[in-house]
Order: structure tokens, then C-alpha cells, then sequence
């Protein structure tokens, strides 16, 4: 078929997208936010029709109420409009007809800046799932086809990362400082896909010498 490698050894991972829209309970302190978060969804186990998952959402989102000294002094968790959003959900999921599944499970969702602005507490959303989802051209994910795994890469890699950001210091509406850091790895492949590796870190914050 056109499987590739990483497909068959991770028993076929679905990569999406989703727009979410969330009201936070208090829509005059807190508001509301629209969220899009691409996602990833790893099989974790599985038996016949029955199956348990994992999704992880790395994404950003809009809040449209966060801190304001003069209009919103009463928000102290959300200092800024865009924030990271990321959210972590284990599935449950029992196939039933051909086409047809039942899914039930949890998930974590958490909004943060990452202190770029302050107040920072972060907004915190645990929720109980329950549906139903529907797939006219199913597929039977726990087919795994004849297949030949190229041999273990031998040669060394090497990484490098350059970082920048940004952090309001301590107070809010307080000056911007610029957060500069880097990493070098160096690694080896221990099988096809799991390596090791060894590095450095720096990170220098400008905020501590103002």
C-alpha cells in the first residue's frame, strides 16, 4: 500500500486540525476564546474493535477578555489576547456497525502566555467526553502489511536551535525584556527511530540585568 515506515511502527497515528470556540463561565471577567490546534492521535492499544488513545492539541488561541488595569482589573489569570493553547485527551473508542464508533474519555486544555504577560496563572479546563463519530470510507487501522524496516542510520547528527522571546517583567503593563537562549546536540540512532542524545543549553534573560 503507500504506508510509510513511521505509519506501520506507530500503528497508524492520525495528524488533523480543529477550530475550537470556548466560553469560560464568566463572560464579562473571562470571556470567551477560538482556538486552532493542530493535533496529533497515537493508538496506545488495541483489540479487535476496541481501541485507546491518545490526542495531544499544540495550537495557539484568541481570549477576547484578558487583564486590563482600567476595563478588566478583575482578570488575574490572562494578561494577553494570544496565548499557547495545549490540550492532552485520553480516548476510549468501541467500533460498532462498520462505520460507526463510540468514543468516551477525558481531556486537559490549558491557555498560557508563558509569562510574556503578566498576570500569567493560566486558564485550566478538565471535561468528560462522549461521542459518536461517523466514517463513510472506514479503514482498518490495525491491518499491518508485509513490510521491509530500512536498517538503523549509524551516522551521528547534530542539532542546533537558536531561541527568542519575550517577558514582561513582574508587574503588569510593566516593560518588555528580550529572552535570548540556544542548544547544540549532538546524537546517534539506537534503532530506526529512538536516538540519544547529548547537548548544551543557554538561555540569558535581560530582564535580570535592568
Amino acid at each position: 500500500g503507500d504506508e510509510h515506515e513511521w505509519e506501520i511502527r506507530y500503528h497508524n497515528p492520525r495528524i488533523g486540525a480543529s477550530v475550537e470556540y470556548t466560553r469560560f463561565g464568566n463572560d464579562t471577567v473571562f470571556g470567551s476564546a477560538v482556538s486552532f490546534l493542530p493535533n496529533v492521535e497515537i493508538n496506545v492499544a488495541f483489540h479487535k474493535n476496541f481501541r485507546l488513545k491518545f490526542r495531544i492539541f499544540e495550537g495557539f488561541g484568541w481570549i477576547t477578555k484578558p487583564f486590563d488595569r482600567i476595563s478588566n482589573p478583575r482578570n488575574n489569570v490572562i494578561g494577553s489576547h494570544l496565548n499557547d493553547c495545549t490540550s492532552f485527551e485520553f480516548l476510549t473508542e468501541k467500533k460498532f456497525f462498520k462505520k460507526y464508533t463510540i468514543c468516551f474519555g477525558g481531556s486537559f486544555t490549558h491557555w498560557s502566555s508563558g509569562a510574556v504577560k503578566v498576570p500569567n496563572l493560566g486558564i485550566n479546563i478538565p471535561s468528560i467526553d462522549l461521542r459518536i463519530r461517523y466514517e463513510p470510507n472506514s479503514y482498518n487501522e490495525y491491518f499491518v502489511p508485509h513490510f521491509h524496516y530500512s536498517p538503523v542510520r549509524k551516522k551521528i547528527i547534530f542539532s542546533l536551535m537558536p531561541d527568542l522571546g519575550f517577558k514582561e517583567l513582574k508587574v503588569a503593563d510593566g516593560p518588555m525584556f528580550h529572552v535570548f537562549g540556544a542548544s547544540a546536540m549532538a546524537g546517534k540512532y539506537l534503532n530506526n527511530w529512538d536516538k540519544l542524545w547529548l547537548g548544551i543549553d543557554f538561555s540569558f534573560n535581560s530582564s535580570y540585568h535592568w
